[in-house]
């Protein structure tokens, strides 16, 4: 079972970049760019495949010990490691095989889309270091990772 708060973080995320992917394809499309949606959107999803993978299988690899299991979790340090020889090759070759068959313009559009999860995720982290130091300056704690997602889900009420 995977704790609930990554998930939480997750499909945050996940709803903040869906916003910023479709205001991304009206303004392609805005401008003739059509042949830039494909790339963009398989920049995306490598970045989206990338990003679950890591929220998915490193707490399900590094997690607490299940004692009716027989077979002991792995190191953490070694579930890392496994986990980057696999996948980083995978993404390499795909990278490797983008830039070599792909116009310059494509692949522009693929590193695009590519940064646009890191450009969310960027954001995010600053806005909440951004809120939390407006709540200390207000004399005020700053949010805890509850009140926090509570925000970002748009249901938060002040309790005073």
């Amino acid at each position: 079972m995977i704790p609930r708060e990554p998930l939480a973080w997750l499909a945050a995320t996940l709803r903040s970049t869906a916003w910023l992917a479709i205001t991304v394809a009206f303004l392609l499309c805005g401008w003739n760019q059509w042949w830039a949606l494909g790339p963009f959107a398989l920049g995306l999803t490598v970045a989206i495949a990338l990003l679950v993978s890591l929220a998915v299988v490193i707490p399900r690899v590094v997690g607490p010990q299940n004692p009716e299991k027989k077979r002991p979790r792995m190191a953490p340090k070694t579930a890392i490691s496994m986990f980057a020889l696999v996948k980083y090759p995978m993404v390499a070759t795909l990278i490797w095989w983008v830039v070599d068959h792909w116009e310059s313009r494509s692949v522009v559009a693929f590193a695009g889309g590519f940064v646009c999860l890191q450009m969310v995720i960027g954001l995010r982290a600053a806005g909440r270091i951004w809120s939390d130091t407006v709540a200390t300056a207000r004399g005020g704690d700053s949010l805890s990772d509850d009140e926090g997602h509570a925000i970002a889900a748009g249901s938060f009420q002040q309790n005073r």
